[in-house]
C-alpha cells in the first residue's frame, strides 16, 4: 500500500529520482513490524528484531507518530534531502492509518494519550487481504504503465 499511495503522489512531490523515493517510502511501510517477530521485515533483520521485540511490545511506540518524525528528522539532518524525509514519512504514516482500520488499532500518541484508534478490519481476514490485493495489482499496474 505505501507503493500504491507513493506513487500516487509523485507528481505533488516531484522527486528527482522517483524510484528512490518509492523505495524509501516502500522502507518506512515495512519498517513498523520490525517489533513483531513474525512480519516480513523482522525476519529479514532477525538480530534488530531480536533486541526490539525483547525491549519493545508489538504496536507500543514504533506504531506512535514520533518514530517516523524522528527518523524524518534525521534523515535531513544527516544529509538527505527532505523529499527523501518525506517519503519515508509517507511510508510510515500509511502503514499506521491501515493498522488503524484494525480491531486492534494502534495508540496513535502513546505515552501521551492512551485513546486507541481501532476499526472494524480483522488482520489477516478477507477485507485486509482484500486491500492488499487490490493495492498491489494497482502498483503493478502503475509500475509497468498498464493504466
Amino acid at each position: 500500500m505505501a507503493f500504491f499511495i507513493s506513487y500516487l503522489t509523485l507528481p505533488f512531490f516531484r522527486p528527482k529520482h522517483r524510484l528512490l523515493f518509492l523505495l524509501i517510502a516502500c522502507i518506512g511501510g515495512i519498517i513498523p513490524d520490525i517489533d513483531y517477530r513474525k512480519s516480513w521485515a523482522a525476519r529479514k533483520i532477525w538480530p534488530l528484531n531480536w533486541i526490539l521485540s525483547f525491549v519493545l511490545k508489538h504496536r507500543g511506540f514504533i506504531h506512535t507518530i514520533y518514530p517516523p518524525v524522528i527518523v524524518g528528522a534525521m534523515i535531513v539532518y544527516l544529509g538527505g534531502t527532505k523529499i527523501y524525509a518525506i517519503a519515508f514519512m509517507l511510508g510510515y504514516i500509511v502503514h499506521l492509518m491501515l493498522d488503524m482500520l484494525t480491531h486492534s488499532g494502534i495508540r496513535i500518541l502513546h505515552p501521551i494519550s492512551s485513546i486507541r484508534l481501532r476499526g472494524f478490519v480483522k488482520t489477516g481476514g478477507i477485507i485486509d487481504t482484500s486491500i492488499f490485493i487490490a493495492s498491489s495489482v494497482c502498483a503493478i499496474f502503475l509500475l509497468f504503465g498498464i493504466v
